[in-house]
């Protein structure tokens, strides 16, 4: 059985959250690898999709895909939320 994934991986600094990275990959039975190719291709273009309907601008890089949580890694974030 192979199957296509995305592995979520949330980038933080001592200031909060700042990027969300999307790696697509392909699972088969006892193996996780990166995709390439055309199954690269295919999954990054499937979430672009499904995240524009979000209206979340996610964009391609070489691994895969990121969302930039606006927030940026050097900036100051509230840790009291606000009302």
């Amino acid at each position: 059985m192979l199957s296509s994934l995305i592995v979520f991986l949330v980038e933080v600094s001592d200031r909060g959250l700042y990027k969300l990275r999307l790696i697509p990959v392909f699972l088969s039975y006892t193996r996780v690898d990166l995709a390439k190719g055309e199954e690269l291709t295919a999954i990054c273009q499937r979430m672009q999709f499904l995240c524009a309907n979000f209206n979340t601008n996610i964009v391609q890089t070489t691994e895969g895909l990121e969302v930039n949580l606006g927030a940026g890694k050097n900036a100051t974030i509230s840790s009291t939320p606000s009302l």
